[in-house]
């Protein structure tokens, strides 16, 4: 049995559920990815993403808007949003912001992450989905490895330490993307970084994430779990 098959007849939380791409709204071009977390709009992905499209701070972006797109809406569902950054850390580095839809999300309650902080995941196997380009495809699965965390950038001043994680698939269009422990079957942490490995192919596969516990610190005060969810019995 692989990471990606059900284990005992259950199933985990769908990330394709609640990740969305977050774009240029003058261009459509996909920066990064994130994560619907409530119904009532606020959306989750990185600081670094945001700078991307707005060219500063997310904490000096006042009410510039960023592009979010639903691509698993169904039917006449509204798939193309509008946001604004809603809450980011004055002064710290943390890379993780909030962003507030314009209108509601295309989904329904039982569709929203459930979020966990991801101490009691070291060495936990993960899931991730983002919106990274391979070929034609403009979307793509990762699996890997929660490692632990490790000491943070000296010039950064964190909330939390980063997570290192192992996994080939994350690459450029990741960031933002929810790390899902797939024994504790929580979202414990968005995806940051990726080392990029030189020819002799030294420390291929890792990366870095966000703790998912900077969530619950003001002013972003997002609802964490630390009890495993169960799983769906799967179809």
């Amino acid at each position: 049995m692989t990471i990606n098959e059900p284990q005992n007849g259950t199933i985990p939380q769908n990330l394709r559920d609640y990740t969305v791409q977050i774009r240029d709204p003058e261009t459509n071009r996909i920066h990064g990815t994130g994560l619907a977390i409530t119904m009532n709009g606020q959306i989750i992905t990185c600081a670094h993403v945001i700078k991307s499209i707005l060219k500063v701070h997310p904490r000096e972006a006042a009410n510039a808007e960023i592009g979010v797109y639903f691509p698993q809406a169904r039917g006449d569902d509204r798939k193309k949003f509008k946001a604004t950054v809603a809450q980011c850390f004055p002064s710290h580095d943390d890379d993780v912001v909030v962003l507030q839809l314009d209108a509601p999300p295309p989904l329904g309650p039982e569709q929203l992450p459930i979020l966990g902080t991801a101490e009691p995941s070291a060495f936990n196997p993960f899931r991730s989905y983002g919106y990274r380009r391979l070929a034609q495809y403009q979307a793509g699965h990762a699996h890997g490895t929660i490692l632990d965390a490790v000491e943070a950038p000296e010039e950064l001043t964190l909330h939390a330490e980063p997570v290192q994680l192992e996994s080939k698939q994350i690459n450029s269009g990741m960031s933002g993307a929810g790390v899902l422990d797939i024994e504790r079957n929580l979202v414990v942490g968005l995806i940051a970084q990726v080392h990029k490995a030189t020819a002799d192919g030294i420390d291929q596969g890792t990366g870095w994430g966000v703790n998912a516990s900077v969530l619950t610190i003001p002013p972003l005060a997002v609802a964490l779990q630390d009890a495993p969810l169960p799983k769906a019995a799967a179809p």
